[in-house]
């Protein structure tokens, strides 16, 4: 970085700026340290004039504080980007696709959610396979959508492949009931979060009691 400052080359410069900030950054966490240099590098983009995916970058990156309100119409700007620059099945539209799809899941908008998880679901199957981290990542938001929308059932089945009626959310794996307690909390919505908390610490005891002591 400090070496591009020095050439005084601007994309260069906005592309280290770009990338020391995805260095102390992590998705979701909405990192203090990375904002500085990415609102640095998107400025630098934006005064280029002709380095829209650069600009989309930043703004994906700047997005993803999952809590932030200004965090959805900044994601779906990079997303549009994207789509318009690479088309809408490039990897980074899809990734963008990703983001925003996070977005509105976490800030309870588990409708809008569902369909760009979805979408991003099938395109990582395509651009990598079933077995690949990224696609099982998705596969689970994709039941935490359909378990905060009151479809325990098609969450089952997304998690297990197993066809089922009347399931309780405790029988959903502790990951996906970990994130709909999170979301549900963070959206103010502690008393729909309470009873699956107990649901899954009274499943919970039950295994252990049926284990024993000593398995």
């Amino acid at each position: 970085l400090e070496m591009a400052r020095q050439i005084a080359d601007q994309e260069t410069l906005a592309t280290c700026l770009y990338y020391r900030a995805r260095a102390s950054a992590h998705w979701g966490m909405g990192s203090a340290e990375a904002e500085p240099f990415l609102k640095q590098s998107l400025a630098i983009y934006r005064g280029l004039g002709d380095h829209l995916i650069g600009e989309a970058r930043c703004m994906r990156a700047l997005a993803s504080d999952l809590q932030d309100p200004e965090s959805d119409p900044m994601a779906r700007q990079a997303w549009k980007i994207f789509q318009q620059q690479l088309g809408p099945d490039h990897p980074l539209t899809v990734y963008a696709e990703w983001g925003l799809a996070q977005i509105l899941l976490y800030q309870g908008h588990a409708e809008d959610a569902e369909p760009l998880i979805r979408h991003t679901l099938t395109m990582y199957e395509n651009i990598h396979s079933k077995d690949h981290p990224l696609y099982s990542i998705v596969k689970r938001k994709l039941a935490v959508s359909l378990a905060l929308q009151g479809n325990w059932n098609e969450a089952y089945e997304v998690r297990t492949g197993i066809r089922t009626n009347g399931i309780s959310p405790e029988f959903l794996d502790r990951f996906v009931c970990r994130d709909v307690v999170d979301i549900l909390a963070c959206a103010g919505r502690e008393q729909e979060a309470l009873p699956i908390l107990e649901g899954m610490r009274s499943r919970l005891h039950k295994l252990q009691s049926e284990k024993g002591p000593h398995d």
